[in-house]
């Protein structure tokens, strides 16, 4: 349980890996900075406002991967302030990707 009052199944971690938040249709993509990580979800701050329930997909840029991680996500909370948004996301992973979100949680070198 966290400060807020909040229950998390999966603890997350503090990260500082850089992204990018898209419409699950594909139709807009915006930068993104992820805070925290875990293999159910993501805290990320964007200049993108997306509602509550909306179909997402957060591409992460990993320090051991070719290609960005992508995964399918489902926006859970969001709070704007000063154009910065902050979203909560539950992903809805493949087990390709929850391979690499194993992968990409165990780096040493992934909170830089």
């Amino acid at each position: 349980m966290t400060g807020r009052g909040h229950f998390r199944g999966l603890g997350r971690q503090p990260a500082r890996l850089v992204g990018s938040l898209g419409g699950a249709d594909g139709l807009w993509r915006r930068p993104a900075r992820i805070v925290d990580l875990s293999l159910g979800g993501a805290r990320l701050e964007t200049d993108a406002e997306v509602p509550t329930g909306a179909a997402v997909r957060l591409s992460v840029e990993s320090p051991n991967r070719w290609d960005p991680l992508d995964v399918s996500a489902r926006v859970v909370w969001a709070h704007a302030r000063d154009g910065v948004s902050e979203i909560g996301l539950a992903f809805e992973p493949s087990p390709a990707v929850m391979r690499g979100l194993v992968d990409l949680l165990t780096l040493d070198a992934y909170e830089t």
